[in-house]
């Protein structure tokens, strides 16, 4: 019969004492050592133990805290992707920026919570930049109907223009109301240009007829 005298594992108890005579109580060493020991002997789970060491390790008010325990967070699925990038986000780049502002509307569109319109929509606004968007349009026999949406750049850009009824709807309404009728003269014009150098070409062709003699230069 043989006996593994010298192989025998410490017991929890010489373990933990001699801890306790090579650290402080107070100290760093002493604590993580003492945690490693509990996890030693299966006293905590592995996601307690790194929480647990996450807390011994920085101050909770710290940058590097709040990143490690994103982390955490992630890895024991207490929080969804989205909210683990946006919350990344969150520590690491500069909330006043538009890159800063730009990034959580790609985020957002990247993971399904705007479509695209909205996210041109926010990145515009963004920028100062006007926006306006049909919709939807309908057309059934001699109704028509239409949805639109835009920014407020795009409301104080025609404020500006001179439209300036009480009622934001109202303005835009008006808007449209004058380019669509700016671009039906425009049309038209163009017509009307069409039908005189159809009318031109007419009487320059009878000319011709009646007078064989004529010669045209190009």
């Amino acid at each position: 019969m043989k006996l593994h005298l010298f192989n025998k594992k410490p017991s929890e108890a010489k373990l933990r004492k001699k801890t306790t005579k090579q650290f402080s109580a107070n100290s760093k060493e002493y604590k993580i050592r003492m945690l490693e020991i509990d996890k030693q002997f299966n006293k905590i789970s592995d996601e307690d133990f790194e929480y647990t060491l996450l807390k011994i390790n920085y101050h909770p008010d710290s940058t590097d805290y709040k990143l490690y325990k994103l982390d955490l967070d992630k890895k024991y699925n207490k929080l969804s992707e989205y909210d683990y990038a946006s919350n990344k986000l969150d520590l690491t780049m500069n909330h006043d920026t538009n890159e800063y502002k730009i990034a959580q509307v790609e985020l957002k569109y990247k993971f399904g919570v705007i479509n695209e319109t909205q996210k041109e929509k926010e990145i515009a606004t963004i920028n100062n930049i006007p926006w306006f968007r049909f919709l939807d349009t309908n057309l059934d026999g001699e109704n028509f109907s239409f949805a639109w949406d835009c920014n407020q750049p795009f409301l104080d850009a025609i404020a500006k223009m001179g439209y300036a009824q009480p009622d934001d709807e109202e303005n835009v309404l008006e808007w449209l109301k004058d380019s669509f009728m700016k671009t039906y003269d425009e049309d038209i014009d163009v017509i009307n240009k069409d039908i005189e150098e159809f009318e031109a070409s007419k009487t320059i062709k009878t000319e011709l007829e009646e007078n064989p003699n004529i010669k045209i230069y190009s």
